[in-house]
Order: structure tokens, then sequence, then C-alpha cells
């Protein structure tokens, strides 16, 4: 491949699209320093021009067809890089399960990943599983729907528009309900804590039942985690490889 108008054009739509996937979706927090993060973006995206170079096509002969061109790819970008978010916000929300029920919710601090408070547990299962992403190579399914994207039309239909937004509600349901399902052991466990608690109080008013129940919660709490982090782990996978899914889902209704 020459380098010329045409490579150039189509070195910009990938970083256009790529830098609107990577900031939405999260995928590097603000703990990585700015030149490394701009570093990792050109250097994708000069692999991925390469590529898709046939697939982008010329140059636009005038400037408002150029400026629609930008906005397209940076919607595709936006579209598939929130639906990789939703996995990252489905993360927080099962590591903060962890934290409230064994009563570490009080205990905040500045999560670098997002930029907000987040718990402790939540914090620690964030990093790890990005880490694990990068051990499994979650990350090329990820670039894989981005190259297949360039697949879609540069139109977008009314009846696209609203199997996009159900598809985007689904997504988040199933989110918000696979939390809930890898944090039930221990939110299973803390149940049977309170209850036992309750029973204890009312069988002995007086025992100070707050300062016994809350270290019994967190060192359970602790173990639970501790021993089920390898299936914790695979959950999360699976909740990744079903993001995928909902990303190519998202791609067909594009029409």
């Amino acid at each position: 491949m020459k380098l010329d108008a045409n490579s150039l054009y189509a070195f910009l739509m990938v970083l256009v699209r790529l830098s609107m996937l990577i900031t939405v979706s999260q995928f590097y927090g603000t703990s990585i320093p700015r030149p490394i993060r701009n570093i990792f973006l050109l250097s994708l995206s000069m692999a991925f021009s390469l590529s898709l170079y046939d697939k982008i096509g010329p140059v636009p002969d005038t400037l408002y067809l150029f400026v629609l061109r930008v906005l397209f790819e940076g919607l595709v970008g936006i579209v598939i890089g929130y639906i990789i978010y939703l996995f990252f916000a489905m993360v927080n929300m099962a590591g903060s399960y962890f934290d409230i029920s064994i009563g570490l919710g009080m205990a905040q601090q500045m999560n670098p990943l997002t930029g907000h408070e987040s718990t402790i547990i939540s914090r620690m299962v964030s990093m790890l599983i990005v880490l694990y992403m990068f051990i499994i190579n979650a990350h090329h399914l990820m670039f894989r729907a981005f190259i297949d994207s360039y697949n879609l039309p540069m139109v977008l239909s009314i009846n696209g528009i609203s199997e996009m937004v159900q598809t985007f509600s689904t997504t988040i349901s199933w989110c918000v309900l696979t939390a809930v399902q890898i944090a039930s052991p221990v939110l299973a466990l803390t149940a049977c804590v309170d209850v036992a608690s309750g029973i204890v109080n009312k069988s002995v008013p007086l025992m100070p039942i707050y300062l016994i129940s809350l270290p019994v919660k967190i060192a359970l709490g602790l173990i639970v985690i501790s021993f089920g982090l390898p299936a914790f782990l695979v959950s999360f996978q699976s909740a990744f490889e079903g993001i995928i899914q909902f990303t190519y889902e998202m791609l067909k209704n594009w029409k």
C-alpha cells in the first residue's frame, strides 16, 4: 500500500472509530498516562488501516461527504464502545454487591479506571478482570467485532433504530441479572448470617449483635470470594463472550 491521500484517509477513519470505541468502553482508564494511550491508539489504527484499506474506500469528493463519514465512524465506535462498557459496568456492579453484602460498602476510594469512587472489592475485581482478559486474549474478540463492523452500510433505517434500542435495553437487563447471579453465593451467605444474627438478637437482646455479625460477615465473605475466585473468573469470561454476542446482534440490526 502506497502512502497517499487514500491511505491517510483510511488511517484517519480507523483512528476516529477506534478512539471512540476505546474511550467510551473505558477499556483503559485515567491511570494510564495520556502519551501511552495516544501511542497505543496510533499503533492500533495504523495496523488496522493496512487490513481495512479496501473496505474504507477512496477519499470523498466533497467536504460534506467527508464530514458525514467522520460522523458515521464516530457513531459506530460509540455504539460498539457502549456495549463493551456495559460489561465493565456489570463487573463493577458485581463487585459492589460483594462489598455491600459483607459490610465493606462504607469503605470507598477513588477508582483510577473509572475516575469515580468505588468500593475495595469492586476495585480489586475490576483490575483483576482487565488483567484476566489480557491473559486469555479476550480483547481479540473486541477487535474482531471492530473489524467486522466495517461491513455495515452507511445508512440506518427507522426499523433498525428501534431494533437497536430494544437490543440496548435487553443488554442492560441481562448485565444486571448476570451481576446478581455472579454475586449470588456471597449474597446468600450474608443473608444466612443476617438471619442467624436476628435469631440471636431476639434470644439475647443485650448482646451487641452488630459488633459481632459484621466481622463474621466480612471474614466469611472474603473466604467465599477467595475460594470461589476461579469460578467468578470463568463467569466473567462467559459474560464477556455474551457481551460480544450482543455486539454482533447490534451490528446485525444496523440496516
